[in-house]
């Protein structure tokens, strides 16, 4: 009798545990889906999605390849000294890069995952900056991935709280969709125009297709770029009103994404050939129903492609290269010899040693000149992408 009293009290504690984190979830995404309206919020949110993962500080930064250069869009945690040191002394050296561009989109990766232990722990980046600061273990994750650049979301932590385990992943691939449209979306809004008129007035000056639409699916408002999407129907059509994609087989899908309360991505074929990526943000809650009309429940962002694999990526997945293996193979395009980039990453020749010869082994190039031509042959591969 008490161990089955023990028993239930065991489960219900487990159900209210797991209502609890649902109930979290639900109130972060929303926070996440209000940034893309009103970024001043993103600071909050990060840290909100910091602690709800353990960790005493959190990035979301992106990479521009076409400049090399790193941005912060909103950092918690990290003072702005250490900020400032990464943008000028350590984002150069930073050994994860490399390895999270060869991760899938939304998918968590450990320290662990992203470099060998050794090598990170003789790494310049983590003696000189992150031990500094009591940093130790990091879950980053890409949000988008294309040929000008990298964003992903990273949270770290100290020794004492240990790696990240299975459960945080879970929870940061279940966060990190919602993170990546709201930075897409933001990416495409003037926030500017929304202070000064609502979000339909807004959305008119997107170059970028952007459907408003009610409950029951029905059109609320198009901009001009939405319009004309709709007037080629090799998408989007309009039957009656309400708004559907032209393949029928999809229209499930497609509906459920406008009814769930976090929205969703859906990847659509367009009519003739190729695709489109649409977007859907709630706008039932918070800052996002300020901004929009009355009858508005759910924008619609039309997108080609927006994560498309870049072309580093696809040479080190063609020859299953490593991160460490790709730092390498860049930084001989760079014209650097392998003790140069043993001395700008802090780690020892003989590392540097061992990747080179992998890379020979993998690809079958006799000569570091050789190694490079491949790389520049395989377009539009820049010489110094991060």
């Amino acid at each position: 009798m008490l161990l089955s009293k023990a028993v239930f009290v065991f489960e219900l504690h487990n159900r209210w545990a797991i209502a609890m984190e649902a109930a979290n979830l639900s109130r972060l995404i929303e926070a996440i889906y209000d940034c893309a309206i009103d970024p001043a919020l993103w600071p909050s949110t990060l840290e909100q999605i910091a602690v709800a993962h353990n960790s005493m500080a959190g990035t979301l930064n992106v990479m521009d390849f076409v400049t090399g250069a790193e941005r912060t869009l909103v950092h918690v945690g990290i003072s702005d000294h250490y900020q400032a040191l990464y943008r000028d002394r350590y984002q150069g050296c930073d050994v994860f890069a490399h390895s999270l561009l060869l991760c899938p989109v939304d998918q968590p990766a450990t320290s662990e995952e992203l470099a060998a232990e050794d090598e990170l722990l003789q790494s310049r980046i983590y003696r000189e900056w992150a031990v500094p600061q009591g940093f130790r273990y990091v879950l980053l994750t890409a949000l988008i991935k294309n040929h000008a650049r990298l964003a992903f979301i990273g949270v770290t932590r100290g020794e004492a709280d240990g790696p990240y385990d299975a459960e945080e992943q879970a929870r940061m691939a279940l966060l990190a969709p919602h993170v990546r449209r709201a930075i897409t979306i933001a990416d495409l809004i003037d926030h500017k125009g929304l202070e000064r008129d609502d979000l339909a007035a807004t959305l008119d000056a997107l170059t970028t297709a952007a459907l408003v639409l009610g409950a029951d699916g029905r059109l609320v408002h198009s901009n001009a770029a939405g319009e004309a999407n709709l007037a080629r129907g090799d998408l989007l059509l309009s039957r009656a009103g309400i708004i559907e994609p032209w393949d029928r087989t999809v229209s499930p899908a497609f509906r459920a994404m406008l009814a769930a309360e976090a929205g969703g991505t859906i990847t659509l074929a367009r009519r003739g050939g190729g695709s489109a990526v649409v977007s859907a943000l709630p706008l039932r809650s918070g800052r996002r129903r300020s901004a929009a009309s009355g009858q508005a429940r759910v924008a619609l962002f039309v997108q080609d492609n927006p994560c498309g694999p870049h072309a580093i990526e696809l040479l080190g997945r063609a020859y299953g290269l490593t991160g460490a293996e790709l730092r390498v193979l860049l930084g001989l395009a760079d014209d650097a010899t392998p003790a140069d980039i043993a001395k700008r990453y802090g780690i020892a020749p003989s590392t540097v040693r061992t990747h080179l010869k992998s890379l020979f082994a993998k690809t079958g190039a006799k000569r570091q000149k050789d190694l490079v031509k491949l790389l520049m042959s395989t377009p539009p591969v820049a010489a110094k992408p991060l």
